[in-house]
Parts: structure tokens; sequence; C-alpha cells
């Protein structure tokens, strides 16, 4: 089974919008993962099996804003890692 994954704007400075392509019946379990470059996960968004692309407003699971810089985001199905894109943020 393929997963495809897309993020837009990229840099963002506010919020980005991570897309994926899953098909139906993967979508149980699904999670995306926040990652900074040194490897810390700084927030995990919990996929609803309706949804094909989440919001990411730039925040940690504290709801502090994070620096400018690059961040990974993963996402996980099953606790399987299906697929990993980077993104800038630029503030």
């Amino acid at each position: 089974t393929s997963f495809s994954t897309a993020c837009y704007p990229n840099p963002f400075r506010n919020s980005i919008t991570i897309s994926f392509n899953i098909p139906r019946q993967n979508r149980k379990n699904t999670e995306l993962e926040i990652y900074n470059v040194k490897g810390e996960q700084i927030r995990k968004i919990l996929v609803d099996n309706s949804q094909l692309s989440i919001v990411w407003d730039g925040k940690d699971t504290f709801g502090k804003a994070v620096n400018t810089g690059v961040y990974f985001y993963k996402l996980r199905i099953d606790n399987k890692t299906v697929a990993v894109k980077k993104c800038v943020l630029l503030k």
C-alpha cells in the first residue's frame, strides 16, 4: 500500500496544512507527529479517520509557539511509520 503526503505552504509562517492520501481501510490508529531537528517530538496529533489533512499551527504540545527552523512530520498508522517529510517554519 502506498501513502502520499504533501505540505503547503512550505516554508510557512503561521500554519501549515499537511495533507495525506490514506486508503479508507487504513485510516484507523493514524497519528501525525512533529519533530525538531534534534529528533525531539514536539507535537502529536491524532487523525480522525475522516480527515485528509491536518493544520499545524506551529505550536508544541503545550501551546507554545516553536522557533524558526526545520521540522519533520511523521505519519504513523498502527504504530508503523509510513511517511516522513520536512517543513520549514519562518517567523
